[in-house]
Parts: C-alpha cells; sequence; structure tokens
C-alpha cells in the first residue's frame, strides 16, 4: 500500500492555520503523514498561497519548537530559538493537531547544516586544507557535534508524538555550503570540489590516526594539489581514477564514511523513534556508505525530482537494485516547476510506482501552487488503485 507525506515548514503551517492546513493535507490531498522541520538553515522563501509576506526570510539557523536547555548540557552548542517559537511551541501546536486529525508526523531534522552554529563554534565547524573553518557546515566527526545532534534526537522523540524522525545532512557536507555569494575564479571540477571538502579538523584528525591513516601527510599533499589547481593547472574531472590512483586519499574517505556510518549507529541507539536517512549525496563527497546504513536505518530516501518520468523511474530503479531491502526507499517528489501539468505529475509518480517504491514524500507544501495540490490527489489516488 503506498504511503504519502510532504515536507512542510511550520511557519506555513502556523500562518495559514494549523487545523486548517493539517485537515487539508489529510482530508483533501490525502496525505498519510507530513515532514515537519522543527531544525532549519537559513532561507529566502517565496511563498504562493500564504498570508502575509509573499517572501519570507530569515537570517539565522533556529530550532522551531521550546528546547529544554538541561538536555544540551553535555555540549557547547546550544539551540537558537526561532522567534516563532518564543512564546509558543510550534511543534507542540502542531503534532496534537496531527494526533487529533489522524495525521502521522515525521520530523524533518537537519544535522551538519548549520551557518550559525559553524561561527559561533569555529572549532566544530568543517576545517579545509589550509586549515579554514568553513562558516556553513559541522564536522560529524566532532564530539560536541555529535552530542549536539544525539541531544536534540532525543528531546525531540521523546518529548513529542513522533512516528519517525527524518535526518537531512547528517554526513560531511561537499564544497559549496556558502552562507554569501561564492567568490570563485577558477574551475574546480569535481576532483577540486572533493579536495577542498575534506576536513582536517582535530577530531577528523584523531580518527583518521586511530585507523592508521597519516592526515598530515594527505593535508599536505591535498594542499599540493590544491595549489597547483589555483596555479591555473589541471586536475583533471575523473574523479574515480583520481581516488583510486591516491591510496592515501582512499584510506581517507574510508575513515571518513566510517565516521558518518558510526553517528547513525549512535543515534540508532539512543533513540527508540523510526529512523529515516536522506540520500543528498554519495561516498566520496560526503561520507555515505549507503550499505552499512541501510542496516541501521527504517528508511532511506533519494529525491526523483524534476517533470521527466523515464528519468525518475531510472533513479528508483538504480538506488533499489543495490538495497538488500528495497521497501525501505521513499521517494521525493516536486510538484511544483518544471512540473505543469496534472499529468505530468501523474506520470512521474506513476514512474516511480512502476519501479517498485511504495513511499512519496511531496517538496513543499509553502512552495506548491494552489492549484496543483488537486492534482497531488489524483496522482495518489491512481497509484494507490494498483497497490
Amino acid at each position: 500500500m503506498s504511503y504519502a507525506t510532504m515536507w512542510t515548514y511550520p511557519w506555513d503551517v502556523l500562518d495559514e492555520g494549523v487545523e486548517k492546513v493539517v485537515g487539508f493535507l489529510r482530508e483533501e490531498v490525502g496525505l498519510d503523514a507530513i515532514s515537519l522541520t522543527p531544525v532549519y538553515h537559513t532561507y529566502d522563501q517565496l511563498r504562493l498561497h500564504l498570508p502575509g509576506p509573499r517572501l519570507l526570510s530569515t537570517y539565522e539557523d533556529a530550532v522551531y519548537f521550546q528546547p529544554e536547555l538541561a538536555c544540551y548540557r553535555q555540549t557547547a552548542i546550544q539551540p537558537e530559538v526561532s522567534p516563532l517559537a518564543r512564546d509558543r511551541d510550534p511543534l507542540a501546536i502542531i503534532s496534537r493537531q496531527c494526533r487529533a486529525r489522524g495525521l502521522k508526523l515525521t520530523l524533518w531534522t537537519i544535522g551538519m547544516h548549520n551557518h550559525l552554529q559553524a561561527r559561533r563554534h569555529p572549532d566544530c565547524a568543517l576545517q579545509g586544507a589550509f586549515g579554514d573553518p568553513y562558516p556553513g557546515a559541522l564536522c560529524p566527526a566532532n564530539v560536541q557535534v555529535r552530542e549536539y545532534i544525539r541531544a536534540l534526537s532525543v528531546e525531540l522523540t521523546s518529548r513529542y508524538e513522533v512516528d519517525c524522525i527524518e535526518y537531512e545532512s547528517l554526513y560531511y557536507l561537499g564544497w559549496g555550503m556558502f552562507r554569501n555569494h561564492a567568490k570563485v575564479g577558477v574551475d574546480l571540477g569535481r576532483v577540486g570540489r572533493l579536495l577542498l571538502s575534506l576536513c582536517f579538523c582535530p577530531a577528523c584528525r584523531q580518527r583518521a590516526a586511530a585507523s592508521g591513516v597519516d592526515a598530515g601527510a594527505l593535508q599536505a599533499q591535498v594542499q599540493q594539489w590544491l595549489e597547483r589547481l589555483f596555479a591555473g593547472g589541471v586536475l583533471g574531472d575523473g574523479l574515480e581514477d583520481f581516488v583510486v590512483a591516491a591510496p592515501l586519499l582512499t584510506a581517507y574517505l574510508q575513515v571518513r564514511a566510517a565516521t558518518v556510518t558510526s553517528l547513525v549507529a549512535e543515534l540508532r541507539q539512543a533513540i527508540k523513534t523510526p529512523i529515516s536517512f536522506l540520500y543528498m549525496g554519495d561516498y566520496l563527497n560526503n561520507g555515505i556508505d549507503t550499505a552499512a546504513i541501510e542496516k541501521l536505518v527504517d528508511q532511506v530516501e533519494i529525491l526523483c525530482y524534476g517533470s521527466d518520468p523515464v528519468q525518475a523511474r531510472a533513479q528508483a530503479e538504480a538506488r533499489r537494485v543495490q538495497m538488500a531491502a528495497p521497501e525501505q526507499l521513499l521517494a521525493g517528489l516536486s510538484a511544483f516547476h518544471p512540473v505543469a501539468d496534472a499529468q505530468t505529475l501523474r506520470q512521474v509518480i506513476g514512474a516511480v510506482h512502476a519501479a517498485g517504491v511504495r513511499r512519496f514524500s511531496y517538496y513543499n507544501y509553502g512552495m506548491i501552487p494552489k492549484k496543483h495540490f488537486p492534482w497531488i490527489r489524483e496522482a495518489l489516488d491512481e497509484v494507490r488503485r494498483h497497490g
């Protein structure tokens, strides 16, 4: 039986009316759940069908609930509470209404993508080959970061009625997660982007040393490669071949993947709530070992965005064929541009359904044009008729 949810921002639900939105998504759109974010990064959102400002912006990463600070006494990182949650608890309000209307609740939780905390705690941020802290991302090897994510997860799943916790960016973020406009005057290529993504913070170096990998030697080599690139040299775009030809880099990437997997394992031990892991990266750039992670979590997600049903089916089939338990797979779909009509929307979900996927999530409530919601209902009804 097909299962459907929709990624949703708490500010959109509050502004349009909690009872109205939850009822609409359950009864009119036909969703089984909503995926609500209690933690989010900065954004500029053009809202297509909501009251109030059409361009809504926030300038700091924040949580959208009222945390108990005692939960975070083991870490220097403390949650930054959004002004939206200072006088009320959006998560509590929305979760109660979900229960009243029979709508399940997934908490779409952002992990390492946190400009504010990386800026406040540069020792917890990714640190590049030249020693620069990256202000857009926390490091999953850092013990303070790991404790913060653990504490956040335990609080969310113990204080609120939650059916699933969904992790986005629970891995090493790749090059380019900037807060400001990027100024880059050279074509980095895939190799350059990977090299700039590598973290050499003390926590990463310590984990490497424990695995017998000389992080200092690799850092010096990465600096040389990048200096050659910055001077106008070409490192090539054959990323996989480049990695294979660099045994020390290969070993370091293995350590990174083990770091991410161990964090997922720690969270699996800390919480009883089902876990969903969103793939928005890969092994080389982000340390995502899919086979290892899928043994630990209850669900994994890929993004089949766009309007091409052939491409969407190919993406779903490519992922499923690599999975020991393909029923774990959820496909993320879009319901706005470039999806321009009801037929295209039906074709895309139908193609993914034909590939064997039975779990779907649409992006994103506040960004979908109003006239598209009936199309979603029609598309869901059609795939549900086929099981």
